[in-house]
C-alpha cells in the first residue's frame, strides 16, 4: 500500500493517476500541539475545514470508507 506524503510549499499539485486517492491538506495553524486547516479530496467538490489532527484523520477515513465501502483499494491485488 504505497501512500506518499509530499510537502507542497507553494507548488502546484502534480496530476495523480486516475485510480489514486489524493488529499490536499493545507495546514493554516499549529496550536496546542495539533493542526488546524483544510483538506480537499480528489473525489469530492470543495474543501472541508478541520480543527484538530484527529478531526483530519476522521475526515480522511470517512472519505475513503465512502469510496471503498468494502475496505478494499482499487489497486489491491492480494499481494503484499
Amino acid at each position: 500500500m504505497g501512500r506518499m506524503v509530499e510537502r507542497m510549499d507553494n507548488k502546484k499539485p502534480r496530476r495523480a493517476a486516475a485510480h489514486a486517492d489524493v488529499f490536499i491538506v493545507r495546514i493554516k495553524m499549529r496550536k496546542n500541539a495539533t493542526w488546524q486547516g483544510s483538506v480537499k479530496y480528489s473525489g469530492a467538490a470543495g474543501e472541508v475545514h478541520f480543527r484538530s489532527t484527529l478531526e483530519l484523520v476522521k475526515i480522511v477515513d470517512q472519505a475513503l470508507n465512502e469510496k471503498h465501502p468494502d475496505g478494499t483499494d482499487d489497486r489491491d491485488n492480494g499481494t503484499e
